[in-house]
């Protein structure tokens, strides 16, 4: 017993191990293998989010409808649509519906936080995604918190704060694009513009990144031209 007790820990290690390193493809995978729907769940959330900041709609909405029959923290698909809403010129609803968000306390402050940066109020914005990290129970949780409060400090002209923030979770994340991608903002916004088109190049063009993320910095490539 205390064996497949022991060989079930190691295998239920990999996907996590995989997942720290930033092989998020794999770790999936491997977290479907095991049957492990937590993790699973945890994997196919982190493209959604990374699809909803890069504003590909129709991807967000194609990840989300495949997570509908999964166990899933109330309020939290709610929270994906009112964003995906956003991403379609919804604009109304997307801040109504994030005013209206019921979950955990971490959740309701990032939509709070959310619905006042779509209103351009993003002082109060930042204040929000403050109060989300504060109240984050996990890693990812206080990832998403901090990837939040660097784009809401971009926002406000606060580069150098915004780059640094960033820089850190870049380190800490290996894999993440999108910490990447508000550093090289934060850059251009300091007038920093070679170092950040620099960035933004290498990112659109590196397999260490999901398609995701490099579709997103050759659009920003094209923008900030």
């Amino acid at each position: 017993m205390h064996f497949f007790l022991l060989l079930a820990a190691v295998l239920s290690s990999e996907g996590s191990r995989l997942e720290m390193e930033g092989r998020f493809i794999d770790a999936g995978r491997t977290y479907f293998e095991e049957k492990d729907v937590a993790g699973e769940v945890r994997i196919v959330s982190r493209f959604i989010e990374e699809s909803l900041y890069s504003g590909d709609a129709s991807h967000a909405f194609t990840l989300m409808a495949g997570l509908e029959t999964f166990p899933l923290a109330e309020g939290c698909m709610d929270f994906w649509y009112a964003r995906l809403a956003w991403s379609c010129g919804l604009a109304r609803y997307a801040i109504e519906s994030l005013e209206s968000i019921s979950g955990s306390p971490w959740l309701e402050a990032r939509a709070r936080g959310m619905a006042s940066a779509y209103r351009g109020r993003h002082r109060e914005a930042l204040n929000s995604f403050i109060e989300s990290l504060l109240l984050a129970s996990s890693v990812r949780q206080k990832f998403y918190s901090c990837l939040d409060v660097s784009f809401a400090l971009l926002s406000l002209g606060r580069y150098d704060e915004a780059c640094e923030l960033a820089a850190n979770l870049q380190q800490s994340f290996p894999g993440e694009g999108l910490p990447l991608m508000a550093r090289a903002l934060a850059l251009h916004g300091k007038g920093e513009f070679s170092r950040a088109m620099m960035m933004l190049q290498d990112l659109s063009t590196s397999a260490d990144y999901s398609q995701i993320t490099r579709n997103y910095a050759t659009a920003l490539l094209e923008n900030l031209e």
